[in-house]
């Protein structure tokens, strides 16, 4: 099974060296063997400014010295250590040449000592700037001037096919150049769906320790910091991920300006939009964000958003899914204006939020309630009291909770999950679990939509007919 690696710290391998034989051919010139001078000047702009991170902080030892198994089994007098110092390392980019470095927070994450070194060069005290969690880019800074660096350009510009250079320090062997192209953009829900993720996918050798390093172009400009790969074996398996720079600079532009990341936020719980959910809202394409939730007094509440439309565009751009509405609207500033068109009950319509910003939102786990009777593969209960409390729903809320979802039934395939809490049925609200078993009987040979609540918030499930 593909696991997914961030290259902090140094991961051990054999390795072998291979010769290469020879096999008679003549030599040819240098002129014939090298028709351009290939990606040099890229790497020589580049490779000045790319540095090692290393980091360390202490951390709890296990097991615990003073366990007296440990010391029966070492002796007596043996006593482990109740901490030790972990160390890791990876690569970073100075974009300044003042000294601001750009690196994964995953590199740095918790660390206590960091130092960033130039090739051979004695390492540098660095400090953190801020960090941001939800893009994994961590801002940190060592003193200095006229500092080899390589400022941030335009990711917007790359496209798939484009020939890309990766470069850092892959199982600390020291500055290494890997050449490879871009082979997909906009990549999202790849490492964490809770993050803020767009990235650039490439298959230029990304390695442990890579991570924090530049992507650059064949013109040597930086248009990624490397973060990721999918690997089967830990190391270079061709699948590699870049942060865009234009992501990068915004996460950076925020701490240099505020000391954190503030986001735009809407006040809604959006999902994606597929061929179910288009089909049963009347949209012609399978694109946008359907809101399942409008969060009450919020900047979408306050401009008339209501749950159940699909938002197509943002300041005049398509909406092409869910992640990237999200994407976008983090990226504004908290108190702009967002032009948003709705796809509504058959229509398109425009209406302008101010945005706020973007909360802390910890979700509340539901919990519900016994007994009751199945229908289609479901098996629902009404909605206790006591149950609508657990979930965070409003006193009075009126519901069927979902006791049970048989695996090959096609509420399931639909995504329905024991848990849930189905409010309304073809957009009519239903009050017992008896009004729900009705209404899905009702409409058992076409699509129903459901409004269900799960986790602190509502979305819409389509089940089709089987």
């Amino acid at each position: 099974m593909s696991r997914f690696f961030q290259s902090k710290g140094l991961v051990l391998a054999t390795m072998g060296v291979v010769a290469v034989a020879s096999w008679g051919i003549a030599p040819a010139s240098t002129a014939e063997r090298l028709p351009s001078a290939g990606f040099r000047s890229a790497a020589k702009r580049a490779v000045p400014a790319v540095v090692s991170v290393f980091s360390s902080k202490t951390v709890p030892a296990s097991p615990s010295g003073s366990d007296p198994f440990w010391r029966d089994f070492f002796g007596g007098d043996f006593d482990l250590p109740r901490e030790y110092r972990q160390r890791g390392q990876g690569s970073g980019v100075v974009v300044t040449p003042d000294g601001y470095v750009l690196t994964n927070e995953h590199v740095v994450n918790g660390a206590t000592d960091i130092r960033v070194q130039y090739g051979n060069q004695r390492p540098l005290p660095a400090k953190v700037v801020g960090v941001d969690q939800k893009t994994d880019i961590a801002v940190l800074r060592v003193e200095g001037s006229n500092m080899p660096s390589l400022p941030l350009g335009d990711s917007s510009q790359i496209d798939v096919g484009d020939i890309v250079l990766a470069i850092g320090n892959p199982f600390g062997v020291g500055e290494t150049v890997t050449m490879g192209i871009v082979s997909a953009i906009a990549r999202r829900g790849i490492v964490n769906p809770d993050r803020y993720e767009d990235f650039i996918q490439t298959d230029a050798a990304i390695n442990p320790g890579n991570s924090g390093g530049a992507l650059i172009t064949a013109q040597g400009e930086l248009i990624g910091i490397n973060t990721a790969i999918i690997s089967r074996t830990g190391g270079n398996d061709g699948i590699g991920f870049a942060i865009p720079a234009n992501v990068a600079r915004h996460s950076m532009e925020q701490i240099l300006k505020h000391g954190r990341v503030l986001r735009g936020w809407l006040g809604v719980s959006i999902q994606p939009v597929d061929d179910s959910i288009a089909k049963a809202f009347g949209l012609k394409e399978s694109r946008g964000a359907l809101v399942g939730d409008v969060t009450p007094g919020g900047p979408a509440d306050k401009a008339g958003i209501q749950r159940g439309d699909i938002i197509v565009e943002l300041n005049n751009q398509a909406v092409e899914d869910a992640a990237e509405l999200r994407l976008k609207v983090g990226m504004m500033e908290p108190n702009s204006t967002a032009v948003l068109m709705l796809f509504r009950q058959g229509r398109e319509r425009t209406v302008s939020v101010k945005l706020g910003e973007l909360p802390d939102q910890s979700p509340r786990p539901a919990s519900g309630s016994t007994g009751g009777q199945g229908v289609e593969g479901i098996r629902l209960t009404d909605l206790t009291p006591q149950a609508a409390q657990d979930a965070g729903l409003p006193r009075g809320t009126a519901g069927a909770f979902v006791d049970r979802v048989d695996p090959d039934s096609a509420a399931s395939n639909a995504g329905l999950r024991a848990g849930d809490i189905i409010l309304e049925v073809d957009h009519r609200k239903v009050t017992s679990a008896g009004d729900a078993r009705a209404a899905l009987r009702a409409n058992a040979q076409k699509s129903v939509i459901l409004l269900i609540h799960r986790s602190g918030g509502t979305l819409y499930v389509v089940i089709e007919p089987q």
